[in-house]
């Protein structure tokens, strides 16, 4: 009568979920992969305090290069206008 016992108790505790740690459930210990929202923020607020500053540290020296670049952008839209005018 034992064995039919044991057999019985051994079915239904194989029913039962087993108990399993933490870090195979996904718990506390478990590795986050790929890059947060927060560490997305704070490069762009350190790239911005690095522009900021530079434009700050070099204010005549950016307003001629940007001067120069608005100046060659221009002319290339007028070369660029000027090709597609000719007939091929």
């Amino acid at each position: 009568m034992t064995h039919w016992l044991w057999s019985a108790i051994r079915r239904v505790t194989n029913r039962l979920p087993r108990r399993v740690p933490a870090t195979a459930r996904g718990g506390s210990s478990r590795k986050i992969k790929g890059v947060s929202t927060v560490e997305y923020a704070l490069i762009l607020v350190a790239v911005v305090a690095i522009v900021g500053g530079a434009a700050v540290f070099l204010d005549d020296q950016f307003d001629v290069l940007f001067t120069e670049l608005k100046a060659q952008v221009t002319e290339q839209k007028g070369v660029a206008a000027g090709l597609d005018d000719k007939p091929t």
